[in-house]
C-alpha cells in the first residue's frame, strides 16, 4: 500500500462514485488508473489484474471492508473500483 496521510470521514455521504474514488484514493480517479495502466502493461485491460493491482496501491488506512453510501447506494471498494476499471475500459473501446 502506498504511504500516505489518509483521513477518512466513514459518515460522509458522497454524491457520485468519482468523487467517492477520489476521497477514498486521495488523487484524481483517472490519474490512478493511469498509475496502474503504465504499471500493468496491456494485462491493465483484464478486470481481474486491474482489481488485484488497485488492491495494493490503495492509501494506508483505507478499509477494504468497508462499504461506503454514494448517492442512495452502498457500494464496497470493489464496487467503486471495478466502476472505475469498467469506466475507463469503455473509453478506450
Amino acid at each position: 500500500m502506498n504511504e500516505a496521510n489518509f483521513e477518512f470521514n466513514p459518515e460522509k455521504k458522497y454524491t457520485d462514485k468519482v468523487e467517492a474514488l477520489a476521497d477514498i484514493l486521495g488523487k484524481a480517479p483517472e490519474e490512478f488508473f493511469a498509475e496502474i495502466k503504465d504499471a500493468l502493461g496491456p494485462r491493465a485491460r483484464r478486470k481481474a489484474f486491474f482489481l488485484h493491482e488497485a488492491m495494493h496501491r490503495l492509501p494506508e488506512g483505507v478499509n477494504m471492508d468497508k462499504t461506503y453510501d454514494v448517492g442512495e447506494e452502498k457500494l464496497g471498494l470493489t464496487d467503486l473500483l471495478s466502476y472505475l476499471f469498467d469506466e475507463h475500459n469503455q473509453e478506450e473501446n
